[in-house]
């Protein structure tokens, strides 16, 4: 993946600079944890059976905050659609929220 680097000023600010991929344009900055090096990325997530660790279902996004509980979701709908039974999900902290919570329960 090429990257180009533009710095850019407007008229009595500080210049600030930005990146972007010159062969993949809907790439996005992305930071694994604080404290840590950003890179241009795509976000992948995988639906996990908890029985035996099988991948259930599987996507990729592009780079934001909200794309892990956004493809959670949908992937958990995919899943629920023809099925009559009720899907239990099981998450990490990062989905201890109340809009995630609450979109999943409708």
């Amino acid at each position: 993946m090429r990257v180009a680097t533009a710095r850019t000023s407007t008229a009595g600010s500080a210049p600030t600079t930005r990146t972007k991929s010159t062969t993949d344009p809907d790439a996005r900055l992305y930071k694994k944890s604080y404290g840590k090096e950003s890179h241009l990325a795509y976000l992948g997530h995988a639906l996990v059976e908890n029985r035996n660790g099988l991948i259930a279902a599987a996507m990729a996004t592009q780079a934001d905050g909200y794309a892990e509980r956004e493809a959670a979701l949908l992937m958990l709908k995919d899943k629920q659609k023809g099925c009559k039974r009720r899907i239990t999900a099981g998450a990490d902290k990062a989905f201890d929220s109340r809009d995630f919570v609450d979109a999943r329960a409708s």
